[in-house]
């Protein structure tokens, strides 16, 4: 065999190897274009079955006894949701984020659905008759493992306890009762209304100083509400007071950190975290929390009557609320 037949088979042989290799590249690229089309239709799916859950909750709030929320287009996709009969006070909501929007969210059109399942408990009035009775009332649980603390009132907790409570003898008893679990939900836009009248309303442009007192009206014994869009975390050598309302339609958390005084109350459907830096008094009032309530270090809290009164005769009432939720991930296929 010549030089020229050699030649031509090497080409030949180079040229099959570079189309298997451009087949496997166009092969892969058009597979991770599939998978990141995938991932974005999946999470814009799931924003939309959230904004059907939202519009449930909502919906529920205004009359627990409302319908489904129809077929709803949102930019891309569309979202609907089914609202289950009544069950011991409860209503189980099924949310479906669906794309693309001319899908309808029929399983057999769609190229992405995403479903979100969650149960809303009925209103139920007034708060529970030991709501006001403690320095802590824990609806998820109590951690006191770190540090030494010291309480001085009553402790109601559910679920769980971790550590050794503190309670200064003859302050108060330790109790408890699986019942307060979830934390009963009092009504924010009420609590929003108050703190903007009195201008202690706190979102990501509106920012306000603390108020320097517990009361913003004390001969009519009216609390300071300082009501906080999201988290709520204090740190440093700082002093805060007033009735602090950790906000928003999801549980959010409230945070204490090194030598932080409250004087007042601290109500949270999140988790409540203190670390304590060996301050005199962390908490002179009294604490609700959704999630677990954590003491960390020198920790002191000290219940207060005077300003449980002023919050209860505030006469704020319960609202339905989200008491679970899951996320289902349907399966789909991409055309």
């Amino acid at each position: 065999m010549n030089k020229r037949g050699i030649a031509l088979i090497l080409v030949f042989i180079i040229i099959v190897v570079l189309t298997i290799l451009g087949a496997s590249i166009i092969s892969r690229g058009i597979a991770e274009t599939r998978i990141l089309q995938r991932t974005v239709e999946s999470t814009q799916a799931f924003w939309l079955a959230e904004s059907g859950l939202m519009e449930s909750l909502f919906a529920l709030k205004a009359n627990f006894n409302a319908a489904n929320i129809p077929l709803t287009l949102l930019g891309q996709g569309v979202y609907n949701a089914i609202i289950g009969p009544a069950v011991a006070g409860t209503r189980t909501v099924t949310a479906n984020g669906c794309m693309p929007a001319g899908c309808n969210c029929n399983p057999l059109a769609c190229r992405t659905i995403r479903t979100i399942q969650a149960t809303m408990a009925a209103a139920a009035g007034p708060p529970p008759a030991n709501f006001y009775n403690n320095v802590i009332y824990a609806a998820g649980g109590l951690d006191v493992s770190g540090g030494s603390n010291a309480e001085r009132g009553n402790i109601t907790y559910a679920l769980s306890l971790n550590g050794v409570a503190n309670i200064v003898p003859g302050t108060g008893v330790l109790t408890r009762d699986d019942s307060i679990n979830p934390l009963a939900p009092l009504d924010y836009n009420q609590l929003r209304q108050i703190s903007r009248n009195q201008n202690n309303y706190h979102d990501a442009t509106h920012n306000p100083a603390w108020p320097g007192s517990f009361w913003f009206d004390q001969p009519n014994r009216i609390p300071n509400i300082v009501f906080t869009e999201g988290d709520f975390t204090i740190h440093g050598n700082t002093q805060v007071s007033g009735f602090y309302v950790v906000g928003g339609e999801v549980a959010c958390d409230a945070t204490l950190s090194g030598n932080v005084a409250v004087d007042g109350c601290i109500y949270t459907r999140g988790d409540f975290t203190v670390n304590g830096g060996g301050h005199a008094i962390n908490i002179f009032g009294g604490v609700w929390v959704g999630g677990i309530a954590t003491l960390h270090g020198g920790v002191d809290l000290r219940y207060n009557p005077d300003y449980m009164n002023a919050i209860q005769n505030l006469n704020i009432n319960t609202v339905v609320q989200m008491t679970n939720w899951r996320d289902t991930q349907n399966p789909y296929t991409l055309q």
